[in-house]
């Protein structure tokens, strides 16, 4: 049996793990973004994607070519460069006449649009945390000679103090709280052209913009204490950074903490690529959806890329046979050159019998993570799959002060339930994942990588985390 590493999991549509497939079959030239084995399964489209053991192992050994300044340049040129683009064609799609296109010419736009997607996913793969080992290892290593807790030690040095795009986000929330009588659509699209990831599962935006002009009538008011405390903390944090900088004076450990910030800091610049595509692309989508007769949502949820191109084509559609059997399991992807589609009953015997590792429970009440921010807590589970702004609303309303946050993965919407948490436990990310970016920031205890906490654990479990040793278990 061939040995699978989980890689991620969440509610993600068709549109994009199907775009994934194909990114990591074509491969960008870097680590993290090149696999022989990527499988996606999904039920009642909850996906989970795994990457082959190899492909880890290679990974975390090719993170060591970040070590030479000349690829890292090369990986941001790269990546910057497709987010460019994608933001221009954000810009363009807000005036283009879509319904006036031809078939030939809306297949045109969307190719070239999902190829940017396409990359921009595989790219945003380069700071998950196999291709960071090396960089992190060997920062421990420089640190060991000068720490008695070298691990502790990288944990704060690896904590970006410029402001990244979240910081920024917030930035911008509370100004607009602070200067503006009251939401406009306007603002309000501008504001989520910053943090498109808010919109990540939403499906209706005129209700996702009336939930926002709800929250800004409950909190508006003056923020620029909270904006001032943001910065001085980031300034707090510089000066501690520098001091163990200093105290190491190394010009390669410098170096190896530009590329864990960077990473960092990049990871949430590349992050609407993925995460705002069907925002961005919501007038177009709408009007591939009138052509070929479909349902917009069941277009994202079920429709892999070429069926749409084909729908647009020839005006077929995928049965409401065929996309039953998809919402109940779907296994896409592929493995040392053979590929892999198949549905419903189907899909899980095929998983079950070639890989079974998928589909297996969890062995274990008691968990082994990565300590990202460490600590310890106690307390109930409070379980938060990545979904969209609505379902954050429904867990926000029964999570007490000091409940733990289990999640797939953490997105920056769910912040403020962060805030509140005793702990923060992920079933995936690695010490520069959102999870462990932000838990740091708060002081929370955090532990990332479990794989499976939000399937070994139920809401209102009591449960231990000790962020000291990466271990969580049900008490």
């Amino acid at each position: 049996m061939m040995e699978l590493t989980f890689w991620y999991k969440g509610r993600i549509k068709m549109f994009l793990y199907s775009t994934d497939t194909r990114g990591h079959k074509k491969s960008q030239p870097f680590p993290g973004c090149r696999t022989k084995t990527f499988l996606a399964f999904s039920q009642n489209y909850v996906t989970k994607v795994f990457i082959g053991k190899k492909d880890e192992l290679q990974m975390m050994e090719e993170g060591k070519e970040f070590f030479k300044r000349e690829v890292l340049e090369e990986f941001f040129k790269v990546a910057f460069g497709y987010r460019d683009r994608f933001f221009e064609m954000a810009d363009e799609f807000e005036t283009m006449d879509f319904a006036a296109m031809s078939d030939e010419e809306l297949i045109k736009v969307f190719t070239e649009f999902t190829d940017v997607v396409e990359a921009g996913l595989s790219l945003y793969h380069q700071s998950q945390h196999e291709p960071m080992v090396a960089t992190e290892e060997r920062i421990v290593e420089l640190l060991s000679e000068h720490f008695k807790d070298p691990r502790t030690t990288m944990l704060t040095l690896i904590e970006p103090y410029e402001l990244d795009d979240i910081n920024n986000d917030e930035i911008h929330w509370l100004t607009l709280l602070s200067e503006k009588e009251e939401l406009t659509k306007e603002d309000w699209l501008v504001y989520m052209k910053g943090c498109s990831w808010n919109t990540w599962n939403s499906y209706d935006y005129d209700a996702l913009f009336e939930t926002y002009k709800t929250r800004f009538a409950e909190e508006k008011g003056d923020q620029q204490d909270r904006i001032v405390e943001m910065k001085e903390r980031k300034a707090k944090h510089k000066k501690e950074v520098q001091v163990i900088l200093d105290k190491v004076n190394s010009d390669e450990l410098q170096y190896l903490v530009e590329v864990i910030h960077r990473t960092t800091l990049g990871r949430m610049r590349i992050k609407p690529l993925w995460a705002g595509a069907e925002f961005f692309s919501r007038r177009m989508l709408d009007e591939i959806a009138k052509r070929i007769g479909e349902d917009v949502r069941i277009l994202r949820e079920g429709y892999q890329i070429h069926e749409i191109v084909d729908g647009i084509k020839k005006k077929t559609r995928v049965s409401a046979e065929e996309l039953a059997r998809r919402r109940e399991a779907f296994f896409l992807g592929f493995s040392d050159g053979e590929d892999f589609c198949y549905s419903g009953k189907e899909a899980m015997t095929f998983v079950k019998e070639r890989f079974p590792q998928i589909v297996a429970p969890p062995k274990s009440s008691e968990l082994q993570g990565t300590p990202a921010s460490k600590g310890k807590a106690t307390g109930r589970v409070r379980i938060l799959l990545s979904e969209n702004i609505e379902k954050l609303k429904e867990v926000a309303s029964r999570f007490e002060d000091g409940d733990i946050l289990v999640a797939d993965m953490t997105q920056p919407a769910s912040v403020v339930l962060m805030q509140r948490a005793g702990a923060i436990v992920t079933d995936e990310g690695g010490l520069t994942s959102h999870a462990a970016v932000v838990s740091r920031e708060f002081g929370k205890p955090c532990i990332v990588g479990t794989h499976s906490a939000t399937e070994a654990f139920k809401d209102g479990d009591l449960v231990e985390v000790d962020a000291e040793k990466g271990i969580v278990r049900k008490v």
